[in-house]
């Protein structure tokens, strides 16, 4: 789900012409990166199970932040129109990680998250259908 939610609207980078040099996809990227390697890191704390439960929980909120803020900087750079949309889908998916973190064991914060991944798919392609009148894949 995050290869997806990565390259879902990706076109949408491509066909812009308004970061001339691609510094705003640039740097965004540089978090995008951090947040994969911290995402799979919780994957195998989940898996294995040895680390308490408060850190995972700081991990995984802050893997989540970091996929969605350097997702998010290039679209708002490159693509101004689609902010609003944007904006709400981010939020509502924070919120639905969010309240998994409240879950008791990590592999169920674990589940939660990929939930919120999935409700973000479905969000961004409501909007792009809403958008576009078609997605484009």
């Amino acid at each position: 789900m995050i290869w997806w939610i990565y390259f879902d609207s990706l076109n949408l980078l491509i066909e812009s012409k308004r970061d001339k040099y691609g510094t705003g996809i640039i740097y965004s990227q540089l978090l995008v990166y951090m947040s994969f390697a911290i995402l799979a890191n919780t994957i195998r704390h989940a898996i294995l199970n040895d680390l308490n439960l408060f850190d995972f929980r700081i991990m995984a909120i802050s893997g989540m932040l970091l996929l969605y803020i350097g997702k998010q900087t290039a679209y708002a750079i490159n693509v101004p129109k689609h902010n609003r949309n944007r904006i709400i889908n981010t939020l509502i998916v924070l919120t639905i990680a969010a309240v998994s973190l409240l879950l008791n064991r990590s592999q169920y914060i674990l589940f939660g998250l990929a939930f919120s991944f999935a409700i973000y798919i479905v969000l961004n392609y409501k909007s792009q259908m809403k958008l576009y009148g078609k997605v484009n894949f």
